[in-house]
C-alpha cells in the first residue's frame, strides 16, 4: 500500500508540474487536466474508504493516516474545482475577445495562470499528504511489535511417580 501512497504523491507532483507552465493551455490539455485532478480526489477518497475498512481508526497512527487521505482528498477536489474556474474564466475571456474589437476584455477574478498556479499548490499538497501517509503506514508496520509466540506447553512427564 505505501508503493500506491508513493506513485499517486508522485502522480501529483506531475500535474502540479504542468500546471506550472508559462502561456496560455489549451482548452483540451486544461479539460484532461481537470479529469486527472478529480481521478486524484477519486482516488484518495477510495483509499481513505479502504483504510476506514481495514480498521485504521482503532489506532492513533491509522486515524493519522486516514486524516492524510481525507486531506488528500479535499485538496485533489480543490484543485478540480480551481482548474475548473480556469477554464470557464479562459471561455468567458475568449467570448469577450471576440466581442469587443479594439479594447482588451476586462477580467473579473484572478486571471487563469494565477489559478493554475494555485490548482498546481493544491496539488504539491496532495502529493505530501500522500508521502505523509506513506511514512505513517511504514511506521505502523515497523512498530507492530512481533507476533507472540505460543508459551510452551508442559508434555506429559515421562517420570511420573506412584
Amino acid at each position: 500500500m505505501a508503493e500506491d501512497y508513493h506513485q499517486r504523491a508522485a502522480d501529483a507532483r506531475a500535474l502540479s508540474t504542468q500546471l506550472r507552465t508559462s502561456g496560455p493551455v489549451p482548452m483540451d490539455t486544461l479539460a484532461q487536466r481537470i479529469v486527472i485532478a478529480q481521478e486524484l480526489a477519486h482516488t484518495a477518497l477510495a483509499d481513505a474508504l479502504a483504510a476506514a475498512r481495514a480498521d485504521a481508526s482503532r489506532t492513533d497512527g491509522g486515524l493519522a493516516v486516514l486524516g492524510c487521505l481525507a486531506r488528500a482528498s479535499q485538496h485533489a477536489q480543490e484543485a478540480a474545482a480551481t482548474l475548473s474556474t480556469t477554464l470557464t474564466r479562459s471561455l468567458d475571456h475568449l467570448h469577450r475577445s471576440r466581442i469587443a474589437t479594439g479594447a482588451p476584455p476586462v477580467t473579473i477574478g484572478p486571471p487563469p495562470h494565477e489559478l493554475r498556479q494555485a490548482a498546481a499548490t493544491l496539488l504539491d499538497r496532495v502529493a505530501h499528504q500522500y508521502t505523509q501517509a506513506s511514512d505513517l503506514r511504514t511506521r505502523a508496520v515497523t512498530s507492530q511489535p512481533a507476533s507472540p509466540t505460543p508459551a510452551a506447553v508442559p508434555g506429559p512427564s515421562s517420570g511420573r511417580r506412584r
